[in-house]
């Protein structure tokens, strides 16, 4: 008897003893799937910025709760301040909630085709990130872009526009 005989049956005999010590019972056993987690509430801490669909729509929310629409142009793929602009500001639940009183959010991400097409041209925007604050009707109040990691000065811009709109309230 060589080592080439003796190797495949030791092997062999192996593996037999190890499904044997398998019980019978797991072979029939029924693996449950996992239960799927409930998506959590938005807290403050959590709230994230809920965009409208279309600037028609923001406008329409806007005219009936006295706010002012918030106009985003975006490439985040390919635009660093895109980025930075998501990454420290537009993420943030503090930014989130201080912008929702104020304002009605519409995002438009490159590459932009139909009404945000037409938006940039009617607003001659020229480059990303751009926000472009309107009236309720699209009256244009001011325009921004990225400018650092400050979120409380994102939220007083965009108080400054709706109380230009609005009075002060």
């Amino acid at each position: 008897m060589n080592i080439t005989t003796i190797i495949p049956s030791w092997s062999a005999a192996l593996g037999l003893l190890c499904l044997a010590a398998i019980p019978a019972s797991a072979a029939n056993r029924k693996i449950a799937p996992r239960a799927a987690k409930a998506p959590a509430a938005q807290t403050a801490d959590t709230q994230k910025l809920q965009y409208e669909t279309s600037a028609k729509k923001a406008q329409a929310k806007a005219k009936a709760g006295k706010k002012i629409v918030f106009l985003l142009f975006t490439n985040e793929r390919t635009c660093q301040p895109c980025k930075m602009l998501e990454a420290q500001i537009l993420s943030k639940a503090e930014f989130a909630k201080g912008l929702q009183e104020l304002a009605v959010p519409v995002k438009y991400a490159f590459p932009i085709s139909g009404e945000g097409a037409t938006l940039l041209g009617k607003y001659s925007v020229g480059g990303t990130p751009t926000i472009i604050y309107t009236d309720a009707s699209g009256k244009k109040l001011g325009q921004s872009g990225y400018r650092g990691g400050d979120i409380q000065s994102y939220i007083n811009e965009a108080k400054k526009y709706r109380d230009q709109a609005y009075g002060a309230q």
